[in-house]
């Protein structure tokens, strides 16, 4: 089969693990903007022109709630629908990008023969304020071939706003268990094995995330274990006011790594001992599934997380998911009790092999491509 991968400016190896896979028993080729969270991936990438790839300087905050105005959505990929020529399948994502009523385009045009949809949205009605999307989204629930849901939310979301159930299957994504797996790692740039707990948060630097609540737990945590670690990996708008609040409150236990290459995250999973997850959500946005969960889960990595979204969905038992309001009482008790900590690990460990694998969920997903063919 030949399948194109279309992903504009959001192309990134996290989801790019579920492809490789596929790679090598089929053409596949994947369509990015000019400037991709990630570049480099075992199948070729086509990088076109995308109004979200302009810099808008000092403008930038209104860049996104601009362009978004203008198209509808911004995720336009200019030239996709004639780069689709000739594909037996275009793998898109959600029903609102742009690049996905691009896909419907080539589609109608006789370039492409199917749309499959990969959908993390678990809000319903969600995306949908600029009034241009409900049409996407009308659109889409009619061309698009086969749904696939990252999670029962995500399904039941698209349910709501009118797809028809049998468009939809749910399928978790995985992760390349050769290199997400437990290991000995005895140091990691500033980071030593042997020098008190680590925590591990990996994330977005955004209030959605939690991270503001986070570092006010570590501070009543480290005010009582002065050899408690924090490991912050991420980037975001709250970087400059992380920075301000450890200064301020003299926490010098944190460690703030920034953007971390994803090559190199099975090691900091494997130096830390716990994986925290504070995720609080918006009016506007849920956790849609969390890879780090699951990358957490492959490596052995014991989790403490708040209940938001698809948390419960992704963890279940294999970790402690709570109200946020309990997340620091979770952390002390997995602090306090080695023998729970291990237990997760091992349950998390488990189930991550049996079914978080990104080879299985490539060969469903063929199986997919050669049931809508």
């Amino acid at each position: 089969m030949k399948i194109a991968l279309i992903r504009g400016a959001f192309l990134n190896k996290y989801e790019g693990q579920l492809f490789e896979p596929l790679a090598t028993k089929h053409e596949l080729v994947a369509f990015s903007s000019l400037f991709p969270l990630h570049s480099e991936f075992s199948f070729p990438v086509v990088r076109l022109p995308s109004p979200v790839d302009l810099p808008f300087g000092p403008l930038k905050p209104l860049k996104m709630p601009l362009l978004n105005r203008l198209y509808g959505d911004a995720h336009v990929l200019f030239g996709l629908e004639e780069k689709l020529n000739g594909f037996d399948i275009a793998h898109c994502a959600e029903t609102y990008y742009y690049y996905t009523q691009q896909c419907i385009n080539a589609k109608e045009k006789g370039y492409l023969k199917k749309i499959v949809s990969t959908v993390w949205e678990n809000i319903p009605f969600g995306n949908q304020g600029i009034y241009q999307r409900r049409d996407f989204k009308r659109r889409a629930f009619k061309y698009i071939d086969k749904f696939i849901a990252s999670t029962i939310g995500a399904k039941q979301a698209l349910i709501k706003e009118g797809c028809a159930e049998n468009k939809i299957v749910v399928l978790y994504p995985g992760v390349d268990l050769g290199r997400f797996k437990p290991g000995n790692i005895n140091n990691y740039g500033p980071l030593r094995r042997n020098r008190g707990i680590k925590l591990l948060f990996a994330g977005r630097l955004v209030p959605e995330k939690g991270i503001r609540e986070l570092l006010s737990i570590y501070q009543n945590l480290w005010s009582a274990n002065k050899d408690l670690e924090l490991v912050i990996v991420g980037e975001g708008g709250l970087l400059n006011e992380i920075k301000t609040y450890l200064i301020k409150n003299r926490l010098n236990k944190v460690y703030i790594l920034g953007a971390v290459p994803y090559e190199e995250m099975p090691n900091l999973y494997n130096i830390c001992d716990i994986f925290v997850h504070p995720v609080i959500g918006s009016r506007t946005w849920k956790e849609q599934y969390g890879m780090v969960l699951v990358e957490a889960m492959a490596c052995g990595l014991p989790i403490v997380a708040a209940d938001n979204g698809a948390v419960k969905e992704v963890v279940g038992n294999r970790g402690i998911v709570a109200d946020a309001n309990l997340l620091e009482a979770n952390i002390k008790k997995l602090l306090a009790d080695k023998t729970l900590r291990d237990k997760l690990s091992k349950r998390a460990n488990l189930y991550a092999r049996k079914n978080l694998d990104s080879r299985k969920y490539a060969l469903n997903l063929e199986h997919i491509y050669q049931e809508v063919i």
